[in-house]
């Protein structure tokens, strides 16, 4: 997976303990919701 991400400065890459994940593995299914601020995710 490392392999494949070019910019490693960047959020959420930067942050130490995500950059030096090899794996992370979730046991049961979740949901990411994902969009700009104000764009209603939490309601």
């Amino acid at each position: 997976m490392k392999e494949k991400i070019k910019k490693t400065g960047q959020y959420p890459f930067s942050i130490l303990t995500i950059r030096n994940l090899d794996t992370l593995e979730f046991i049961k299914n979740i949901t990411f919701f994902v969009g700009e601020n104000g764009s209603g995710k939490s309601t």
